[in-house]
């Protein structure tokens, strides 16, 4: 028969265990986070790079592939903080306009500059109208109608 001891033992080992994996998932949720906001900012300077390119060059044809970073399954299936603060603007926006959109057919610039204040942030309509502006040129974006914005193939 087992021991009051030993199950006093085993239970404070199981609780030891259990803190150390709560410290390692803490520490991996971590570094999600900031790959994820690293890749965010990588597909910004992409984007930015074609623009240019697209801008400088409206002949050329250049053969880029084509990654859609979002398509990719993490194989996490819990709830990620993201901190949309530190996060690129435009990204925000994006992300803002889909947020809208799960709740309402559109997002006017008005619904997005409600949502980035909700989660912290302090952009101006200047400065959502030109995020705005970038997201539909490189097609991340679709009009619906006058600031009636949802993501695109939505």
């Amino acid at each position: 028969m087992i021991s009051y001891s030993t199950l006093t033992d085993l239970i404070a080992d199981a609780n030891a265990e259990r803190k150390q994996v709560d410290d390692d998932l803490s520490d991996a949720l971590l570094a999600l986070e900031i790959l994820k906001t690293r890749q965010a900012q990588l597909r910004e300077e992409v984007d930015a790079y074609t623009s240019t390119l697209t801008r400088r060059f409206p002949d050329a044809q250049p053969d880029l592939p084509s990654v859609d970073p979002s398509s990719f399954d993490l194989g996490v299936d819990m709830p990620v903080q993201v901190d949309w603060v530190a996060m690129p603007r435009t990204v925000a926006v994006e992300r803002a306009i889909g947020e809208v959109t799960m709740n309402k057919e559109s997002a006017s610039p008005g619904d997005i500059q409600a949502s980035l204040i909700g989660h912290g942030r302090n952009d101006t309509r200047d400065q959502i109208g030109g995020a705005v502006a970038h997201l539909n040129r490189t097609s991340r974006i679709a009009n619906l109608g006058r600031a009636e914005w949802v993501l695109a193939g939505s």
